[in-house]
């Protein structure tokens, strides 16, 4: 996806398993975060809204 040109966020427990991912490509933002946790799903959402590609969220 991120090669077409959409803007990617990679969640998950293991950041650097998701840096890894990023450094793929530009367009590819991650967020290291538990998604089994109450209000990650709301926290995936506000950062996909909000931010941009090529970022770390925490």
């Amino acid at each position: 996806m991120a090669e077409s040109g959409a803007r990617v966020l990679g969640v998950g427990r293991r950041e650097k398993a998701l840096e890894e991912t990023a450094r793929a490509h530009s367009n590819i933002a991650i967020l290291p975060l538990n998604t089994c946790e109450e209000g990650a799903a709301d926290t995936v959402v506000a950062t996909a809204v909000s931010g941009g590609a090529g970022s770390t969220y925490s």
